[in-house]
């Protein structure tokens, strides 16, 4: 029995075992507020984060300030929890674009997906390391993956909300509007961080979905800013994506989004 209960407590200090398991590393608390908020990236995180951490933050890297919202000593049970919303495919245009079309070596996650896509799906070494792929390309690698295998970038929005019950539910797309409305929101302060890095003012009447990144990247340098969300809306990927995150769009469907 001793040896079962050195055991069990070895266990229980293990992060994938006992209480620890169930902990959402993607929820963060702010007492000042008493708002409970799960971070799900490419969906305005920074800008949440800015604005209900306003205190602490003021305008700085939000993301470097994560930790000091993971845990709180008060008692939570009653707080809202909010949760951010994002159409599922605009949000892996905009993590195509802001992620892989201009490769950062500071981000070894983006070269995993063009690595792989180049060996796998073209057949050769990625030639260099701004070498990168088409948006056909993207979508076709995260639709036979699971979200395990997956950047928290792409991953499910539903995989980051996994074990937290979000009791109010906002659209980015109205991200101003809805926290302006909202009862528990509108005395907080919206304070946008490096807002839309992905937003075009432009109009293109045609399918980019199959032009490899380089040539996206060559119209960002030349006309200033990258071609809008909306040019790359295919649908046969939109079927894709609609089978690959249907737990997604479920979920928009249940809080009443489209």
């Amino acid at each position: 029995m001793k040896i079962k209960s050195r055991l069990m407590s070895r266990l229980d200090a293990w992060p994938l075992f006992g209480r620890q398991r169930m902990k959402n590393r993607m929820l963060l608390y702010f007492p000042e507020h008493k708002i409970k908020y799960v971070k799900i990236p490419k969906n305005a995180c920074s800008t949440v984060i800015n604005s209900l951490g306003w205190s602490v933050i003021q305008d700085r890297n939000p993301h470097e300030f994560d930790h000091v919202f993971t845990e709180t000593d008060q008692d939570t049970s009653e707080w809202p929890c909010l949760a951010v919303l994002r159409d599922p495919y605009d949000r892996l245009v905009s993590a195509y674009l802001n992620k892989l079309v201009i490769p950062s070596a500071k981000e070894p996650f983006a070269a995993e997906v063009l690595d792989t896509v180049w060996r796998n799906r073209r057949n050769q070494e990625r030639p260099s390391e701004a070498s990168t792929i088409s948006f056909r390309e993207f979508v076709q690698y995260v639709s036979v993956r699971d979200d395990t295998l997956l950047d928290q970038h792409w991953q499910s929005q539903t995989y980051h909300i996994r074990a937290t019950t979000p009791t109010l539910v906002i659209e980015m797309e109205s991200l101003k509007e809805s926290w302006n409305k909202s009862d528990v929101l509108r005395d907080v302060s919206l304070r946008e961080f490096s807002p839309h890095a992905t937003r075009s003012f432009l109009e293109i009447n045609q399918d980019l979905s199959d032009f490899d990144g380089s040539d996206i990247a060559g119209f960002r340098r030349v006309a200033g800013q990258f071609p809008p969300q909306s040019a790359f809306r295919n649908p046969s990927l939109e079927k894709l994506v609609r089978e690959r995150y249907a737990e997604d769009y479920d979920l928009r469907r249940r809080h009443g989004l489209q």
